[in-house]
């Protein structure tokens, strides 16, 4: 018995095409910010007044006119452009294309992109809005969606044939949504996957980097963990130890390394790993490597991977070992599955091999790690590549939560720490800061090294030497040194401190909303990071030292107490460019004083106010 009426199911293939000459058409159409159509002459009047414009030269009997598409209709248009350079060659060309889940006439959806390869057909749910703004609950669609993908299963099965694996794609753009939000949970729990805004400018660098070949890297991040198939791969291996560690020596073929391996690039999309550390590859060293593999050239030398055997289990049937070492031969089963495998070194000769005439021909030298802990997976990656390129000191600040979080020094948690703070801020969508901080490969407005320098010095966070705290440094600060259960006192830190930083970014926010090159000059700055956060820091300290908050306050009640400076602050800095030169100072003197507490001369001049009102006026070191 069919899933799906005779009928229905020729209507639902007329409105999906694989034609390649359409499908080319729809991707030029979509890629466009703009509709377009010729109309004729004497329906223009009427159009115009709709949204429309002219452009280009008139025609004999038509005029051509564009109109801007809707932030919904363009961000569908995007996602189904990006899975198309993606390579999928399937596709929904009706935009009222429903797919029943179900025998009743209510059990239809509309399915905003429905893409299909030779093993994988997503669906695509697209929610946007026109500015950034927080998420409504998705409660009643994600606690049906269970059951709408088992009857969309049967569905794509008639349709297409058994075999393929589907995914629900939840698409958003300017929505903050919390990846530990219940709605989320909700999706993952059903096998969804969220596309946001990190991962999909994550995707587009892969295809920017990976150009063709990003399609393996995009299911291992959609699919991870998810059977290619159920026959495991069966590989001749040694099996030996290394600095306490079990590994495997074997070689594979690229076509199958390329889908079961995964790339950890330090980018806002892999947050939710631990750790990433790679870069993006180099698209013409990329192409370089591919003509020197088809020129008959190769690689001695050995990819290094991790498999983490807690979620992916592999199986040694080795023989017995020999009385002249403890390493012994067998065969190594493999799951083959997507993206089980950490690539920690060799991610460029793997992928140079995507495009290759040698893909499924040539074996690549493997020594693959199990069980790695994340810091040990991070530190043999800073070992192989310490005398290579030099590490860019975004990275470095950005990597330092994954090595440093549970080192056995005072000094170094400290600065696991700093970095995991910095991330917060960046990375959560729920920030002012969200996207404004570069991290690891993704390039933003604001460095990192600014707020690392800001919260070393800010007295939210102790100063420590070794495992000695600096004299007086931990007084009112936000971390408690007598939680002595170290990994539990820095997540509690670092939320007290991003949900203060936060707080105060979002009072500059309203502050200075009519004021946006100010907010923008002066506190959305490299310079200004490091003076904003210097100064939250005294203000905090100052006002802890009253008595008048502690580390057991509230968020609420420390932005209570340190908002009449704040906003002193934000009035002086609007009318900075509203005075003349030589009044400058004279405000910024004014402020310092009506504060009664010590102030950074960052705040002050670092801001560059006076420096961009032509004042070269010197405050001192520390203000009163």
């Amino acid at each position: 018995m069919t899933f799906i009426d005779p009928a229905e199911e020729t209507a639902i293939k007329r409105k999906i095409s694989s034609d390649k000459s359409q499908l080319g058409k729809i991707f030029v159409a979509k890629s466009s910010k703009f509709h377009f159509r010729n109309v004729e002459h004497s329906l223009v009047e009427e159009l115009l007044a709709d949204g429309w414009e002219e452009y280009g030269a008139a025609l004999k009997t038509k005029t051509p006119l564009r109109r801007l598409k809707s932030h919904n209709v363009q961000f569908e248009d995007d996602v189904w452009c990006q899975l198309y350079r993606l390579g999928y060659r399937i596709f929904n060309v009706d935009e009222k294309f429903y797919l029943p889940f179900g025998p009743e006439p209510s059990d239809r959806k509309q399915i905003d992109v429905f893409a299909v390869d030779e093993d994988s057909v997503l669906i695509v749910e697209c929610k946007s809005s026109e500015t950034f703004a927080k998420a409504p609950s998705y409660k009643t669609e994600f606690e049906a969606l269970r059951l709408r993908l088992d009857g969309y299963r049967k569905a794509v099965d008639q349709l297409f044939g058994p075999g393929r694996r589907i995914k629900y794609v939840f698409a958003t753009r300017n929505l903050r949504i919390a990846q530990e939000s219940i709605d989320i949970t909700r999706l993952k729990e059903c096998g969804g996957f969220h596309l946001s805004d990190n991962t999909f400018e994550y995707i587009d660098s892969l295809l920017k980097s990976y150009r063709d070949a990003a399609h393996y890297q995009f299911k291992g991040l959609i699919m991870k963990g998810q059977n290619i198939n159920k026959k495991k791969i069966e590989v001749p291996a040694i099996e030996g130890t290394m600095g306490g560690k079990t590994y495997y020596m074997f070689s594979i073929e690229p076509q199958l390394l390329l889908k079961i391996g995964f790339v950890l690039h330090r980018t806002r999309a892999n947050e939710s790993e631990m750790p990433t550390y790679q870069r993006l590859l180099v698209p013409k060293r990329l192409n370089g490597i591919t003509k020197f593999i088809d020129g008959g050239g190769f690689f001695p030398n050995s990819a290094i991977l991790n498999f983490n055997e807690r979620e992916t289990k592999l199986e040694f049937q080795g023989q017995p070992r020999s009385s002249d070492t403890s390493s012994r031969t067998g065969v190594l089963k493999i799951p083959n599955a997507f993206a089980i495998a950490y690539v920690i070194d060799g991610q460029h000769r793997i992928y140079g091999y995507a495009n290759s005439k040698y893909l499924g021909t040539n074996t690549i030298p493997v020594v693959a790690f199990k069980n790695l802990d994340p810091s040990d997976q991070l530190e043999l990656f800073m070992q192989i590549n310490e005398n290579q390129k030099a590490v860019s000191p975004t990275l470095r600040i950005t990597l330092e939560e994954d090595l440093y979080w549970n080192a056995p020094r005072l000094d170094s948690r400290l600065r696991g720490l700093r970095s995991s703070i910095i991330r917060a801020l960046g990375g959560d969508t729920s920030s002012p800061l969200y996207s404004k901080i570069s991290l690891g490969e993704d390039r933003a407005t604001l460095q990192a090294k600014p707020f690392a320098d800001a919260l070393q010095k800010s007295k939210l966070l102790p100063e420590a030497r070794g495992n000695k705290y600096a004299e007086g440094s931990n007084l009112y600060s936000l971390y408690d040194a007598d939680n002595v259960e170290h990994s539990d006192e820095m997540t509690k830190t670092r939320n007290r401190v991003v949900s203060l930083l936060k707080n105060s970014y979002e009072l500059a926010e309203e502050a200075l909303t009519l004021h946006p090159e100010a907010l923008s000059t002066y506190i959305l700055a490299n310079r200004g990071s490091f003076a904003f956060i210097s100064l939250i820091g005294d203000l905090h300290s100052f006002e802890a030292a009253r008595g008048t908050i502690s580390i057991k306050s509230t968020t609420e009640q420390r932005i209570e107490a340190i908002a009449k400076y704040l906003q002193a602050l934000f009035s002086a800095i609007a009318s900075i460019s509203r005075i003349h030169p030589a009044r400058a100072t004279a405000w910024l003197r004014a402020l310092v004083s009506s504060s009664k507490v010590r102030v950074h001369v960052g705040v002050m001049l670092a801001m560059r106010a006076c420096g961009r009102a032509g004042v070269r006026a010197k405050l001192g070191d520390r203000c009163y």
